[in-house]
């Protein structure tokens, strides 16, 4: 059983300082407690997470902020590996060699093509790379055409290691399953059409469970593993961490 921590505060540096900017938002270069509704200092927030396992960092991904914040952990906490959603799984072996053989973390991105994988640009992810003293790197990014299928087929139907595929027979609790299907339309701003809500459910499964199977291969007990993923997949309730 994983010792790992939600630090529900961490996803506040993202949304929080973004909307500081823009609306001159109290929680600006805050850390929030969510649980007993109080502030905490960045020693209190590191403290709570040492002895940990795994520790999720969530971001909002178009957000520099958030990665400024994730960067500032990852430097503090000194994992001795990572577990990204944006770096493929296919990634893995040769980003580590370079990494064994003092490549730069910086160059990471390069590394992976990032900049022509569809997320937002390396040079706002850097920073949460730039200061770690490198050990591993575990992917959780998954084909496109794998995320396709279990939209139309469902996540058991894409095939991960062991006890992933398991879990993912598993239907959600008709609780669950519903919120995730409305902050599915959420997230598309009420565009998208609530008969897709159930694939994208899927394809957000299907993504959490690769996760946890790139916490897997990370192994634990020997160090903290951060996972550097979205808002959605860290959440406490549902998420990476429920696998």
């Amino acid at each position: 059983m994983f010792r790992a921590r939600w630090m529900a505060a961490i996803l506040l540096l993202g949304p929080g300082q973004a909307l500081a900017e823009s609306y001159g938002s109290p929680l600006e270069n805050r850390i929030w407690d969510m649980t007993a509704e109080v502030e905490i200092d960045r020693a209190a927030l590191v403290a709570r997470i040492v002895g940990s396992d795994v520790v999720l960092l969530g971001e909002v991904h178009d957000n520099p902020d958030a990665h400024l914040a994730q960067g500032a952990l990852v430097r503090l906490l000194e994992p001795r590996a990572l577990a990204v959603e944006m770096i493929p799984t296919s990634a893995e072996d040769e980003l580590n060699a370079y990494l064994t053989d003092d490549g730069d973390p910086s160059g990471i991105g390069p590394e992976v093509d990032w900049n022509d994988s569809g997320w937002p640009d390396w040079k706002i992810y850097e920073p949460v790379f730039r200061d770690w003293s490198p050990g591993t790197v575990r992917g959780a990014g998954l084909p496109r055409e794998s995320v396709r299928r279990a939209m139309t087929d469902g996540a058991a139907a894409i095939p991960l290691e062991p006890p992933m595929d398991v879990l993912l027979k598993t239907p959600l609790a008709p609780d669950v399953q519903s919120g995730v299907e409305s902050d599915m339309v959420d997230a598309h701003c009420g565009h998208l059409p609530k008969k897709m809500a159930p694939g994208m459910v899927e394809a957000q499964r299907l993504r959490d469970a690769s996760l946890a199977s790139a916490v897997l291969r990370a192994g634990t007990g020997d160090g903290l593993v951060a996972v550097i993923a979205g808002n959605g997949h860290v959440r406490k309730d549902r998420g990476a961490g429920t696998y």
